[in-house]
């Protein structure tokens, strides 16, 4: 119970970290910039989302196949995600036609 209380609250400050990047802009500083922080705020948005889900399951349901089918989604859904994070470290396509180097 205590770790999906501690998934919980790590997905629940990716969510309000993502809410951040999308309302204002706003990132925690990284190693490597941030070009476009909208699209970063969906991807821990979604990343949140599915620490989440992973959390309500951990303590809500008990049958072991529809854990296992849920759990599943979860991490597949927040791998996926983490695309978009990498992709927002990336310029964009029209920048890079310009002769920009990335």
């Amino acid at each position: 119970m205590y770790f999906a209380i501690l998934v919980a609250l790590a997905g629940l400050l990716f969510i309000a970290s993502g809410i951040a990047a999308i309302a204002r802009g706003w990132v925690f500083k990284t190693r490597n910039p941030v070009l476009r922080p909208r699209l970063y705020g969906w991807g821990l948005l979604a990343i949140g989302f599915g620490a989440c889900v992973q959390a309500a399951d951990y303590a809500v349901v008990t049958d072991s196949g529809l854990r296992s089918l849920i759990q599943t989604a979860a991490i597949v859904g927040m791998a996926l995600s983490t695309r978009l994070v990498y992709a927002s470290r990336r310029p964009d396509e029209a920048e890079l036609q310009d002769g920009a180097k990335p």
